[in-house]
Protein backbone atom coordinates (compact mmCIF):
# COMPACT_ATOMS: atom_id res chain seq x y z
CA UNK A 1 0.00 0.00 0.00
CA UNK A 2 3.74 2.53 -0.13
CA UNK A 3 2.33 2.74 -3.63
CA UNK A 4 -0.91 4.12 -3.44
CA UNK A 5 0.06 6.60 -0.36
CA UNK A 6 3.16 8.13 -2.53
CA UNK A 7 0.42 8.66 -5.72
CA UNK A 8 -1.51 10.11 -3.38
CA UNK A 9 0.94 12.63 -2.11
CA UNK A 10 3.44 13.03 -5.16
CA UNK A 11 -0.37 13.59 -6.80
CA UNK A 12 -2.78 15.33 -5.25
CA UNK A 13 -4.54 16.54 -8.60
CA UNK A 14 -5.63 12.15 -9.00
CA UNK A 15 -9.09 12.36 -6.98
CA UNK A 16 -8.50 8.28 -6.86
CA UNK A 17 -5.98 5.58 -6.38
CA UNK A 18 -6.73 2.20 -5.29
CA UNK A 19 -5.01 -1.40 -5.46
CA UNK A 20 -6.78 -4.69 -6.78
CA UNK A 21 -5.39 -7.88 -7.35
CA UNK A 22 -5.93 -8.05 -11.85
CA UNK A 23 -6.49 -12.29 -11.59
CA UNK A 24 -9.44 -11.41 -9.60
CA UNK A 25 -10.96 -8.97 -12.23
CA UNK A 26 -11.43 -5.07 -11.05
CA UNK A 27 -15.54 -4.52 -9.37
CA UNK A 28 -16.28 -2.06 -12.33
CA UNK A 29 -17.98 -1.86 -15.19
CA UNK A 30 -17.11 -1.61 -18.89
CA UNK A 31 -15.97 1.66 -20.72
CA UNK A 32 -15.90 3.49 -16.93
CA UNK A 33 -12.94 5.11 -17.32
CA UNK A 34 -10.65 6.81 -19.62
CA UNK A 35 -7.60 6.25 -18.42
CA UNK A 36 -6.26 3.59 -16.18
CA UNK A 37 -2.51 2.92 -15.14
CA UNK A 38 -1.06 0.13 -14.08
CA UNK A 39 2.37 0.62 -13.95
CA UNK A 40 4.83 -2.21 -13.58
CA UNK A 41 2.46 -4.77 -12.49
CA UNK A 42 2.66 -7.51 -15.05
CA UNK A 43 6.41 -8.72 -14.25
CA UNK A 44 4.50 -9.95 -11.06
CA UNK A 45 2.36 -12.75 -12.69
CA UNK A 46 3.21 -15.93 -14.66
CA UNK A 47 3.77 -16.04 -18.27
CA UNK A 48 -0.32 -17.98 -18.68
CA UNK A 49 -1.59 -15.11 -15.98
CA UNK A 50 0.11 -12.39 -18.13
CA UNK A 51 -1.00 -13.71 -21.46
CA UNK A 52 -5.02 -14.11 -19.72
CA UNK A 53 -4.68 -10.21 -18.56
CA UNK A 54 -3.52 -8.96 -21.50
CA UNK A 55 -6.17 -10.61 -23.65
CA UNK A 56 -8.86 -9.74 -21.85
CA UNK A 57 -7.76 -5.85 -22.32
CA UNK A 58 -6.93 -6.48 -25.82
CA UNK A 59 -10.23 -7.74 -26.46
CA UNK A 60 -11.83 -4.32 -25.71
CA UNK A 61 -10.09 -3.00 -28.56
Amino acid sequence: MNAINNIKRNFPEILEARCFNMLEGLPFEDESFEIVCADLCLHYFTEKDTCMILEEILLKF
